[in-house]
């Protein structure tokens, strides 16, 4: 009967954990990105590596502008900025990771995601779990999905994950909530994203 009731509690946790088969690989795929301001290197966003071979990370297009940038304290290049779609792009000269695959099919209204980023600056990647509300969502920077998602301050950047471990969206903004978090993402859509993929693909490495 014990062993039994062991066996038991065992199912029942390992049916409330996440469902990614490859968590770790996907957290090391994270980075916290931060800014040299005031001569200090401050906590100001996350990014996501989407190239291992070319050294690229992508963020949010807010994330760039408030210093000198940097992935575990090395320097990172911007490299594209689009704006309109809220995207950048970031090469790093000293540090690669693995990249995350990126979906071929767009999420669809009612599917679970997965959001992986560093929440107020903090050392260690925080998971967050959520759906897909809405895939077609207009805010000031184009048309978004809408993620029933809470995170918090300094998760631009994070990427969302479907269930297959796939990059489907990227966290640019939210509705705050009383708590200091919020309670409602927007983010990029797949097509931004792999739009700005296809335009890298042609070009090479900064400075090459």
């Amino acid at each position: 009967m014990t062993r039994l009731r062991i066996a038991l509690t065992l199912s029942l946790l390992l049916l409330a954990l996440p469902a990614f088969s490859d968590y770790h690989r996907i957290v090391k795929s994270v980075q916290l990105l931060t800014a040299r301001i005031n001569g200090e290197l401050r906590p100001v966003c996350t990014t996501t590596s989407v190239n291992e071979t070319m050294h690229l990370w992508m963020t949010a297009a807010h994330c760039v502008g408030a210093g000198p940038l940097f992935i575990r304290q090395q320097p990172v290049s911007v490299v594209v900025v689009w704006e309109t779609a809220d995207l950048a792009l970031l090469f790093s000269p000293t540090f690669a990771a693995p990249a995350l695959r990126v979906a071929q099919e767009a999420p669809e209204v009612g599917d679970k995601v997965f959001v992986v980023g560093y929440p107020f600056g903090i050392k260690q990647p925080q998971l967050f779990q959520g759906y897909v509300s809405s895939v077609g969502m207009d805010i000031e920077y184009g048309h978004k999905y809408g993620l029933d998602v809470t995170f918090c301050g300094g998760n631009s950047g994070s990427p969302v994950v479907n269930e297959r471990d796939e990059l489907v969206s990227m966290i640019q903004a939210g509705i705050d909530s009383p708590q200091g978090c919020y309670v409602f993402a927007a983010g990029a859509t797949l097509k931004e994203i792999t739009d700005l993929l296809d335009v890298i693909q042609a070009r090479s490495l900064p400075n090459s």
